[in-house]
């Protein structure tokens, strides 16, 4: 696993990541860093994670409306795409990195298959009420100043049990550019996104979902709109032992399901 820079962005790969790559996208006020398991269990893979503008290592927006929004973070994702010169490869998002690889979908070429974890495809006009459980703690996901204490509290939200996570997720939270938190929830309020379950159901990719089976944020029961022929096995892959962050929890389960859909798309 090497990380640099490229246009501001801070990358990760392992392998030769030009054909056959796997390209993850980390969710809200996290990092690439939470898929530092997937790294070990899928070593000497093609794989590439980033962190997105403002989160972990990378530099902060020079233009924060436009780049803190699903579309700014698509063009970011094409930028380190063409940097790499990756030509085919599976998309990768865990929560909102999911929304920004579903859409993704209709605007880059060589997505050969799309994986989603704890992200309810949205709808227009949204199903606010069915996607997600209530859940206090999620504010700090549109807050711009976020306290170590929130930060925290939020983070035990993500997962079940500490195991030495819980330092990881909130000072990711703390290093976030609270400005990318601000610019997002004012570009979803704006309308800045596109109906996700539609463009799912018109996909002739094949399309695998994991869900941690005790996701105390994403309700599961939304799932049953994903009525669609491109599903992955036809079903929702709920992973136990999981809460919202299935891919450092379980992170040898999640990365079995990751492999065998690797294998699948790319008939390996």
């Amino acid at each position: 696993m090497r990380s640099f820079m490229v246009a501001g962005k801070n990358v990760y790969t392992s392998g030769e990541v030009k054909d056959k790559a796997i390209v993850f996208l980390h969710g809200n006020s996290l990092d690439a860093q939470t898929f530092k398991y997937q790294f070990q269990f899928l070593h000497g893979m093609p794989l590439v994670a980033f962190d997105l503008p403002g989160h972990g290592l990378s530099k902060k927006a020079s233009d924060a409306a436009k780049t803190y929004s699903i579309p700014g973070y698509i063009n970011s994702l094409e930028e380190v795409i063409h940097e790499l010169g990756i030509r085919d490869f599976i998309l990768a998002g865990h929560s909102l990195g999911g929304h920004i690889a579903i859409e993704a979908t209709e605007k880059l070429k060589g997505i050969k298959g799309l994986l989603i974890m704890g992200t309810p495809p949205i709808t227009i006009p949204p199903k606010m009420e069915e996607m997600f459980f209530p859940n206090p703690a999620a504010g700090i996901l549109f807050k711009e100043t976020v306290m170590e204490e929130e930060a925290l509290e939020f983070a035990k939200n993500l997962i079940i049990q500490d195991s030495g996570h819980l330092k990881l997720l909130s000072s990711s939270v703390l290093k976030t550019d609270g400005a990318a938190r601000v610019n997002l929830g004012a570009s979803l309020g704006q309308g800045l996104f596109q109906d996700e379950l539609a463009i799912i159901h018109k996909l002739t990719i094949p399309v695998a979902v994991l869900h941690g089976q005790q996701d105390a944020i994403v309700n599961p029961e939304y799932f049953r709109y994903l009525n669609t022929s491109a599903l992955w096995e036809e079903k929702v892959h709920y992973i136990p032992g999981a809460a919202h962050m299935p891919q450092i929890e379980q992170p040898e389960e999640t990365s079995k399901l990751i492999r065998k859909f690797y294998s699948f798309v790319f008939r390996t």
